[in-house]
């Protein structure tokens, strides 16, 4: 009887466990991921974005055209042809029989060489079906150029659509696997790194690029250019032309003067390529404009910026794009020493700034001055060692060379050195820079308008008017050169006939701003100690670190949340088991008594 009740009592405890225990959850196991492709759909301007960036799961064997197909419900029109599927109608919009137009198909960006009917969907694609005219390509062209000037490899018209950078071209051109980063972040072509002075240099149009690759985003009729060099100037280097003294510079220089460009003239030229420039086409050199001339710069911007920073913890792979972003932010009305809890200015003061070449070293400079930022006595990169580094490597005929780009790198050293212009040894060095790139004007080897307002940056900057007759030929100022290359009420070309191009559009904005600054006595285009403040309304947003932190998995992809109070149930399950037997035994105990 005894051992009947102990064991009712044993039951009644078992029993009370196994329903608190009833609400264990059964284990979950984080799911591989499901494949998924992504579709956006482009008409025309009536029609606008028809699908916007959605994402569809892929079946087994499915092509971009079965995906296409999930993403509009259906609604197209295809047709049997003797080189496969042709997609002749989306939702509705079709060419006629005259037209011009077709249904193009972009494969991350980049112009199919299959259509989208024999193309197998890939985990991780993204699809752009977009409809245009086959007269108004929108392409590219690339070259991979090696140290003797042999042409590796190169590619003409690669169309594209929208947001793809340089070094996803590049990828494209070689292969991904032919394109890498060493250990130190520069770039590796075709299995040829970056040794000794030897560095793969990026030029975009001719002109050398003042982003990394990866940060530069292609525009139509671009030439991209990868060009193995060094950066280490030859010991017999007089230029390389591009300087040939004039006879008719400083003031002898005998031209007719140029016309005064009217305030009018100058603030319409402005506004009307800031338009060229919405929210999100706001870069750091906008940011920059637009802190110099007083306007809001967007919301997003510093929290893009931030959260770029937060993702690549601190170490950003070219130092250029550091220094572009140290600019950015600051003109942003953020603080680059505390940026996501990162430092930028000390990424610059003890990183590797001449392994880009001359452009590094000048930026690094401009970038500490924007806000005057202290640093360190023992830094690798003091102000004095950069200044001294610039001057060095100044040629005898008064310019600074970086292979192709003498005239715009000896512009960028210039800036750079512009605030310390009339310290002993720098004047003499600024004041050979300036004829050098008089002489360069007036002999007409500036033909282009990127090349023109770097030139009128570096003038400004060093309180020397564009629009003098030391930059004036046949009654041209460098400033209305620049001019030349307005569309209108649009942007700027690269050079004339070319048609609207937004890097050439980006800097010579930034050109005439600094002019408007130059005449207005308000400082430089990268001086912030004078800039005016940005509207309160843009109000930068504090990205909190390590809040919240999701969990990852080795892959990286983030796991289920798959926590239960299972502890918490075996604790009490157990305690409750633990009463039962306590019972027990005192109940054993009186019935002995």
């Amino acid at each position: 009887m005894l051992v009947s009740r102990k064991m009712n009592v044993l039951l009644v405890a078992v029993f009370l466990f196994s329903l608190i225990a009833g609400g264990f959850q059964a284990p979950v196991f984080a799911a591989e991921g499901e494949n998924k492709a992504s579709v956006t759909v482009i008409g025309d301007e009536a029609a606008g974005t028809m699908v916007d960036n959605q994402p569809v799961p892929i079946a087994e064997n499915a092509t971009a055209l079965d995906i296409l197909s999930s993403a509009v419900g259906g609604d197209l029109v295809t047709s049997d042809t003797a080189w496969g599927k042709s997609l002749d109608e989306i939702k509705g919009l079709a060419p006629g029989p005259e037209d011009t137009y077709f249904w193009a198909f972009y494969v991350n960006g980049f112009s199919s060489d299959l259509g989208a009917g024999s193309y197998t969907a890939q985990n991780g694609d993204h699809y752009t079906f977009r409809y245009e005219d086959w007269n108004k390509p929108v392409s590219a062209s690339i070259k991979v150029i090696g140290k003797n000037k042999e042409v590796i490899n190169e590619s003409k018209y690669n169309s594209f659509v929208g947001k793809v950078s340089a070094l996803q071209l590049l990828q494209k051109l070689m292969g991904k696997e032919r394109v890498s980063f060493d250990k130190d972040g520069f770039l590796s072509i075709n299995n040829i790194n970056a040794e000794g002075t030897y560095y793969w240099a990026f030029y975009v149009n001719d002109e050398y690029a003042s982003t990394g690759a990866d940060s530069y985003f292609l525009q139509p009729n671009d030439q991209i250019t990868f060009q193995y060099e060094s950066w280490e100037q030859p010991s017999d280097n007089e230029g390389d032309g591009d300087g040939v003294p004039n006879e008719n510079t400083g003031n002898e220089n005998n031209q007719p003067p140029s016309e005064p460009i009217a305030s009018e003239t100058l603030q319409n030229a402005i506004d009307t390529t800031l338009t060229l420039f919405p929210d999100e086409y706001v870069g750091e050199k906008e940011a920059v404009v637009l802190r110099q001339l007083g306007k809001s710069i967007p919301t997003n911007y510093l929290d893009n910026v931030t959260k770029l920073v937060i993702d690549k913890k601190g170490v950003i792979r070219n130092i250029l794009d550091t220094e572009g972003y140290i600019l950015g932010i600051v003109a942003a009305g953020g603080d680059p020493t505390n940026i996501g809890g990162y430092n930028l200015i000390s990424s610059i003061y003890t990183g590797d700034v001449v392994k880009p070449g001359l452009n590094g070293v000048a930026y690094a400079l401009i970038a500490l001055d924007s806000m005057n930022f202290e640093i360190p006595a023992t830094a690798t990169w003091t102000r004095e060692k950069l200044v001294n580094y610039l001057l060095d490597s100044q040629n005898k005929d008064g310019s600074w060379s970086g292979a192709n780009a003498d005239i715009d790198i000896t512009a960028m050293v210039l800036q750079a050195l512009s605030p310390y212009k009339d310290q002993a040894g720098v004047s003499e060095a600024v004041n050979k820079g300036v004829e050098n790139l008089s002489s360069v004007y007036l002999s007409g080897k500036i033909d282009n308008s990127n090349t023109a307002a770097q030139v009128i940056i570096a003038l400004s900057a060093l309180g020397i008017d564009p629009n003098g007759e030391t930059f004036t030929k046949g009654g041209t100022s460098i400033v209305s050169y620049l001019l030349s290359f307005k569309v209108g009420d649009n942007g700027f070309e690269w050079k004339h006939g070319k048609g609207i191009n937004m890097l050439a559009s980006s800097q010579s904005l930034q050109a005439l701003v600094a002019y408007q600054l130059y005449r207005n006595g308000k400082g430089s285009l990268y001086n912030f100690t004078l800039a005016p403040e940005s509207p309160a309304a843009v109000q930068p947003t504090t990205v909190a670190l390590n809040q919240d932190a999701k969990t990852e998995s080795p892959e990286g992809k983030l796991l289920p949340n798959t926590a239960t109070n299972m502890y918490n149930t075996i604790f009490y399950g157990m305690l409750i088991l633990m009463v039962g037997m306590v019972a027990v035994i005192v109940m054993g105990k009186r019935k002995s008594a």
